[in-house]
């Protein structure tokens, strides 16, 4: 499955969870994280995603992943703060 697909996918969670908010970005860095800005007013949350999540999960299993991570509570919670998803979960530090 192309990757496009699988930031669709991301997109579509990240919609879900943040009704009335717009989502914007998904493109790859060069670093292989993919970032996501998710605003609304003064309130924006930053998703980044890790290349190595996107191609280790089929398009099936990535909004499972992301619900299961708590993904969209813990962007919620940490307002500004970027919030990394890999394959063994959520992580602050990103280098």
């Amino acid at each position: 499955m192309s990757t496009e697909a699988k930031k669709a996918a991301v997109r579509q969670y990240l919609e879900s969870e943040f009704s009335g908010f717009a989502v914007e970005g998904g493109r790859e860095a060069s670093d292989g994280i993919h970032r996501f800005t998710i605003s609304q007013g003064d309130s924006t949350h930053y998703a980044l995603i890790a290349e190595e999540f996107l191609e280790s999960h089929s398009l099936e299993e990535i909004g499972e992943k992301l619900r299961n991570f708590l993904l969209a509570e813990h962007l919620k919670e940490m307002s500004t703060t970027p919030v990394l998803v890999t394959n063994i979960g959520l992580s602050l530090e990103y280098d």
